[in-house]
């Protein structure tokens, strides 16, 4: 039984060591990424490296970044997860506007559609898009008029 079960971790480590290295592949085509600077997803060093140091909680910074993430995984909990089974399959579709912004859709069961927009960018950008009879599910950032403010993002149901 030891036997299989130390198989069964090898066999395990060399899938996690091929999908960190076709990961890093992918990285490694696009801009910014340097495949051979990447951290070996499989590596303890990485995983101590994503770990929250718990005895950091003291400053408000800290605080309030750890308050805004269990609100976005609330968020996701109340607002996201329950509609994830009735996104149609294949209907996810992006486009890039103009002015340099990103727009992610989803078509829904029911006729409606999810939709991230975001501008990932230091320059407020506009859409193409108009944007009427949107229910904001979250706002990160600022959106009026068309233009969005740099490094924002909207979900919503339209």
């Amino acid at each position: 039984m030891a036997r299989g079960r130390s198989a069964g971790t090898r066999a395990h480590r060399c899938r996690q060591a091929r999908r960190g290295r076709s990961r890093r592949q992918e990285l490694s085509r696009l801009p910014g990424f340097d495949a051979d600077e990447l951290p070996d997803p499989t590596a303890e060093a990485a995983f101590l490296s994503a770990k929250p140091d718990w005895t950091k909680l003291q400053s408000d910074n800290s605080r309030q970044w750890l308050d805004f993430y269990r609100e976005l995984v609330a968020l996701r909990r109340q607002r996201i997860a329950p509609i994830l089974m009735d996104i149609v399959r294949g209907s996810g579709r992006y486009r890039l506007s103009a002015g340099g912004g990103l727009t992610v859709e989803w078509a829904l069961s029911a006729g409606r559609r999810l939709r991230l927009m975001a501008n990932l960018s230091g320059r407020t950008v506009e859409f193409d898009e108009e944007v009427i009879d949107e229910s904001p599910i979250l706002l990160v950032g600022a959106f009026a008029a068309g233009r969005m403010a740099p490094w924002s993002v909207l979900w919503s149901m339209v």
